[in-house]
């Protein structure tokens, strides 16, 4: 009989096909895990979706028995309440409940919801509709349990009163954010601050999502002590106006607009406008310029960018100078843009014959084209504006994948 053992190769490719079964079947798991989660917690929210419409009934059909009323207003935590009519006059606004009040009333049990624990305070919304049906709102429940933002409602930003509250803050505001904040007993869109040192934390919160405003030219202008902002809660799909929104927000050294939708902008001229500590923005290759009529003076001043990715630009629709106003267009797009090394492109961005672009890149004296064409001051219009091949000289390159 032949004894011989395996090989070395032979050893190896077990252990390979081992390792490979080992890996299919954690993620097989993982993801079993994570659909049971989701299963169980979509059940919670059955759970208590039905509570909360018990509870409603309960108050629509109270008969001003005491001992009931007091019962029913303590889900509602408003101990002021003490007639059934007053408690339904309260329910025609919108309430906060907890699933805490609805346990503790007898409205679900314990048994009923699971995988809650930290989330028992979790609050829902209720009230009653003009027509006398119920409206129960549990979608600040679904971002709790399983980040779902689907269903949540969608309230616009005030652009006034935004720039009014900042002009109330007292001291250098450093730090924006706009977050999701579930357990807010707020209805709108809520605003925060917190300062030390006269520096300046500001936070503004909705347990709904924030839509930026349609208009959201000069949004944040001129908070020259800006150095973070947090977009997590921040919807752009409706603005058509970001000119100037970042304009001599001279701290910023980092940006992340990766999930700003742009596919209705029409104008982002002067967008970043003197940010000139501005070392890198993410999310620009997301951006959607297809209606883009303006990119003015829009990385005017960024002297501390060094690459620009700018694969998903489309200049098609730059409007061109005919009507005479030259505040138009992509000229001095990157001027003064002294750090800058690399920009990448793609055939999409072509420039109209007709449109302004005087000085685009006036002070890139760091620039280099994909095929090292170098910068030349007297070359600083569109006509370099194009992919650096040979015989056919330009600043940008290809990005190779």
């Amino acid at each position: 009989m032949n004894k011989k053992g395996f090989t070395l190769v032979e050893l190896l490719a077990v252990i390979i096909i081992l390792a490979l079964l080992l890996t299919i079947t954690a993620t097989k798991g993982f993801g079993a895990f994570n659909n049971t989660k989701t299963a169980i917690n979509s059940q919670n929210i059955k759970a208590i979706e039905e509570a909360a419409r018990t509870y409603l009934v309960d108050v629509e059909h109270c008969d001003n028995d005491l001992e009931e009323v007091v019962e029913l207003r303590e889900v509602i935590g408003d101990t002021s309440i003490d007639t059934c009519e007053s408690l339904r006059t309260a329910l025609n606004n919108e309430k906060l409940i907890s699933i805490n009040s609805l346990v503790n009333a007898g409205y679900i049990s314990g048994s009923d919801i699971k995988n809650l624990e930290n989330n028992e305070n979790a609050e829902i919304s209720v009230s009653f509709k003009n027509d006398g049906s119920f409206n129960i709102d549990v979608s600040s429940l679904a971002i709790l349990l399983n980040n779902d933002t689907s269903n949540l409602k969608q309230l616009t930003l005030d652009k006034d009163n935004l720039k009014r509250y900042f002009d109330t803050v007292d001291g250098d505001i450093t730090e924006i954010k706009f977050i999701y904040d579930v357990k807010s007993g707020k209805t709108g869109i809520g605003y925060k601050d917190e300062c030390k040192d006269n520096k300046c934390k500001i936070t503004i919160y909705s347990r709904n999502q924030i839509l930026a405003p349609k208009d959201s030219s000069y949004l944040f202008n001129g908070l020259s002590s800006l150095e973070k902002i947090d977009f997590t809660n921040f919807d752009t799909r409706n603005v058509t106006n970001m000119k100037a929104m970042f304009q001599n927000c001279s701290a910023l050294s980092s940006l992340d607009v990766s999930n700003f939708n742009t596919s209705n902008v029409t104008d982002m001229g002067w967008m970043f406008y003197g940010c000139s500590n501005l070392k890198n923005i993410n999310g620009l290759t997301k951006f959607n310029t297809e209606i883009v009529t303006n990119m003015y003076c829009m990385f005017y001043g960024c002297r501390s960018l060094t690459s620009l990715n700018l694969t998903s630009f489309n200049t098609s629709s730059l409007q061109t100078d005919g009507s005479g106003n030259n505040k138009v267009g992509i000229a001095y797009m990157f001027y003064g843009c002294s750090d800058l090394t690399t920009i990448y492109a793609t055939s999409n961005f072509v420039i109209n014959n007709k449109v302004y672009s005087n000085n685009m890149f006036y002070g890139c004296t760091n620039l280099i084209g994909g095929n090292e064409t170098v910068y030349n001051g007297s070359k600083l219009y569109k006509t370099y504006a194009r992919i650096d091949r040979n015989g056919y000289p330009g600043y940008f390159r290809e990005k190779n994948n």
